[in-house]
């Protein structure tokens, strides 16, 4: 029997709404729109549309604010950090509420829900001719195999990072190309007398240490798990990305500063000292670089092994299996990827467009060096493991990296002993 997501068994929390003002005004809902009601016709407008998501503060809700004008629902957001909204949402869905319309979503949680039957399904809901105006790249945070469960809001990839200043106090004047160079670099920049360090990764938490083996699996074009469970990391591939993970530690070139780094703000504060040379990250570090103004900060691909790879990160929004709203949901979402919002977007919040048309604007790829560095680096995306056994299985997992990292087993040794314990919590799910 496949095995359901965690159910909370407590009281059901009762979500802080904050409510926002409308107009009442006409909207022509998009098509496809009608399928997901199964009505012939449009249905009632609802009085409002709950979203629930964490914390957002790209500007996102000003495009959600426009659509309430259109529309005349209102729509009530209410944020709170990752764990919360999971423990939440998974209460709601658990109950069969109708209380959710829509739910931010990541990969982890779409696989974990949309596999449980949480979500609504919309592939059927668009077009042919829509589906193929979305970056796969992007799509990639609201599908789970064969199934599509909501819209991505913003594309994000990961960007390789380049303190020019320690590159060409060391004698270099370009990034590094591929991994040789990278690690020749790494190694010149590194003095610990002098609290300076090669490369710094995030080492600080499980996610973390899964983001950043899978940086280095991007880089041999794979991912660790396949869509169909089969364990890639303890594959050629996969051994050979965790070696080159160790001989980062062993060569000591790793900043000891990244087994404290449990999130994107903590990496980009240290790389802000400018006692790092390269690290990956994701896009909002180069606007901070410019900020501080204490060194010139490059974005180059990521050094190739056998691609110039880089990992998928984007977020999105789905819709709930049990929203009696769907259509309107399903409106709203179309709303904030339209090709016109999201131009506006990606202007204003620097983050990366989710349509492929907008983002080979000119005018889009001018906004910043970030935005023209993620769609060279968007040729070569690898997708984030994602599977609903997701946060039994990733703690293992992590552990075992880290146990190679810390050279207390070998590399091939520490992913077979992780194999051994993960295989059984897949069986579980099937």
């Amino acid at each position: 029997m496949k095995k359901k997501c965690m159910v909370i068994c407590s009281v059901i929390l009762a979500f802080a709404m904050t409510a926002c003002g409308a107009a009442p005004a006409t909207s022509t809902p998009t098509s496809g729109a009608q399928a997901i009601s199964g009505a012939s016709t449009i249905p009632e407008k609802p009085e409002k549309l709950t979203l629930v998501s964490v914390a957002n503060a790209t500007g996102l809700w000003d495009y959600v604010k426009e659509w309430e004008e259109k529309t005349g629902i209102r729509v009530e957001i209410s944020e709170m950090d990752l764990g919360a909204l999971q423990t939440q949402a998974t209460t709601y869905f658990a109950a069969q509420s109708p209380d959710i319309d829509l739910v931010y979503t990541y990969v982890a949680l779409t696989a974990e829900w949309g596999s449980a039957g949480y979500l609504e399904e919309i592939s059927s809901y668009l077009t042919e001719e829509e589906w193929s105006q979305f970056s796969q790249g992007a799509l990639n945070c609201v599908r789970y195999k064969e199934g599509v469960y909501g819209l991505p809001y913003f594309y994000s990839i990961r960007l390789f990072y380049n303190n020019m200043d320690l590159l060409r106090e060391k004698g270099f004047e370009e990034p590094p190309k591929n991994w040789d160079e990278f690690m020749k670099i790494a190694k010149a920049c590194t003095d610990p007398s002098k609290d300076q360090y090669g490369v710094l990764m995030g080492l600080g938490n499980n996610e973390a240490v899964m983001i950043a083996y899978q940086d280095i699996c991007a880089l041999y074009d794979q991912t660790i798990i396949s869509a169909d469970n089969e364990l890639l990391f303890t594959n050629e591939k996969g051994v050979a990305a965790l070696e080159d993970f160790v001989e980062l530690q062993t060569s000591g070139v790793l900043d000891p500063a990244s087994y404290g780094v449990s999130s994107g703000p903590d990496r980009r504060a240290r790389f802000l000292t400018g006692n790092v040379a390269m690290a990956w990250e994701w896009a909002p570090l180069m606007a901070e670089i410019k900020a501080e103004g204490t060194f010139e900060g490059a974005i180059s691909l990521t050094p190739e092994i056998e691609v110039s790879g880089a990992l998928t990160g984007s977020e999105g929004l789905a819709v709930s299996k049990f929203s009696n709203n769907k259509y309107w949901a399903l409106d709203l979402l179309k709303y904030l990827t339209s090709d016109d919002v999201q131009t506006r977007y990606a202007k204003t919040s620097g983050w990366f467009p989710v349509k492929t048309k907008v983002f080979e604007d000119e005018e889009i790829l001018k906004v910043s060096a970030s935005m023209q560095a993620a769609k060279a680096q968007a040729e070569h995306p690898t997708f984030r493991w994602a599977a609903p056994y997701y946060s039994e299985a990733m703690p293992t997992l992590a552990d075992n990296i880290l146990q190679a990292l810390n050279e207390k087993v070998p590399a091939q040794q520490a992913l077979e002993t992780a194999a051994e314990k993960i295989e059984p919590i897949i069986r579980s799910y099937q």
